[in-house]
């Protein structure tokens, strides 16, 4: 479900997982996906913030995804089957 690259974590495919990424960033995905088309990410980070990217698959079938960090709207324009990346320090509590 989730792929690692040096410094960026891609979240593939979609089910309730945790990913961690290094001693400090774990992401937790919780969704009932493909029940439900709501997928959240919350970030568990050791304290401070941590510089690291998050790519998320954008199924090919989904026509008007939205993707919001800690509920702001990050990218308005999302192409159906492709990935986009979020490129930030991320900190305790983070939601995506």
């Amino acid at each position: 479900m989730w792929l690692r690259g040096g410094d960026e974590a891609v979240a593939a495919l979609y089910g309730p997982s945790r990913f961690r990424f290094s001693d400090a960033l774990t992401f937790v995905e919780t969704t009932e996906y493909p029940y439900s088309e709501t997928v959240r990410i919350r970030v568990e980070a050791a304290r401070g913030k941590h510089a690291a990217k998050l790519s998320l698959r954008i199924p090919a079938w989904c026509s008007a995804a939205t993707l919001r960090v800690n509920g702001k709207v990050v990218k308005s324009t999302l192409q159906s089957g492709t990935f986009v990346t979020l490129d930030r320090q991320w900190k305790n509590g983070d939601n995506i």
